[in-house]
């Protein structure tokens, strides 16, 4: 009689226990499926977005192309960029500063940005450009492009120094990039071609965007004094009318979708 007892009560034990097991998959299938829609939905809606952007840059992009002379200067631009990266080094998208940890990285940045802010500006402005400049990038999107993007590798952060020129026409784009390869105290660093987006058929990955962006070294003696002269930072040369656009809402488009695909 005990036995049987003993066996029933065992028999109840394991059946509560399957039961919760039961509940437990069928807690954790539900919500893995929960979260994979959110998944494909919130991709879904970045694809939308990307659309929506690339639509707005493009029909500007058009604009412009009807303007004469408009292809054969960005026929004379991209002779140009072959030229600036024709002696430049390979860049590997990866800094080579002697820095032992991302906070020592920042730390360079910040003793670094100053001079690059300066002398950016001096170059923008000798060729009727508009400079933006910018502070060291902030922590938090340093942060989610290591981890989103980078896996962990946080020596990938090659624009945490950067600065913006902007111009009204393409002749100064190319007269301003000429003198960057030319200047001995900015090392332009050899990079894929889909970073020359003033092209007629854009890297996919711009959304629609156009621009130039240029990795570069600030050698200088300054940059020397300070050991920052191996610090990779990032140049972007802009027309103004695609710059206006991603001033307006464009920016905001490009956010919107790069977080929802979790970049």
């Amino acid at each position: 009689m005990l036995n049987a007892i003993v066996f029933a009560g065992d028999m109840t034990s394991f059946i509560m226990n399957y039961v919760d097991n039961l509940r437990y998959a069928a807690w954790a299938a539900g919500a893995t499926f929960f979260f994979y829609a959110r998944r494909q939905y919130a991709l879904r809606q970045a694809a939308r977005f990307i659309l929506m952007d690339k639509a707005m840059y493009d029909v500007q992009w058009a604009e412009l192309r009807r303007e004469r002379g408009f292809d054969d200067q960005l026929e004379q631009l991209w002779r140009t960029w072959q030229y600036a990266m024709a002696s430049g080094e390979t860049c590997g998208k990866r800094q080579r500063a002697k820095c032992s940890s991302i906070e020592e990285l920042f730390t360079e940045a910040d003793r670094l940005n100053d001079l690059f802010q300066r002398k950016f500006f001096d170059v923008c402005s000798r060729h009727r450009g508009i400079y933006h400049r910018a502070d060291v990038k902030a922590e938090g999107r340093a942060l989610q492009k290591v981890f989103r993007s980078y896996g962990s590798d946080w020596r990938k952060l090659t624009d945490l120094v950067r600065g913006s020129l902007e111009f009204r026409r393409l002749s100064d784009v190319n007269a301003c990039l000429r003198a960057l390869a030319d200047d001995p105290q900015v090392k332009i660093l050899k990079v894929n071609d889909s970073k020359m987006r003033l092209r007629n058929f854009p890297d996919d990955r711009a959304v629609g965007y156009r621009d130039i962006q240029l990795s570069v070294l600030l050698e200088t003696p300054e940059s020397r004094a300070r050991k920052t002269h191996k610090h990779i930072c990032e140049v972007q040369l802009h027309l103004d009318s695609i710059y206006a656009l991603k001033s307006d809402k464009g920016h905001m488009i490009y956010v919107t979708s790069r977080n929802m695909r979790g970049e």
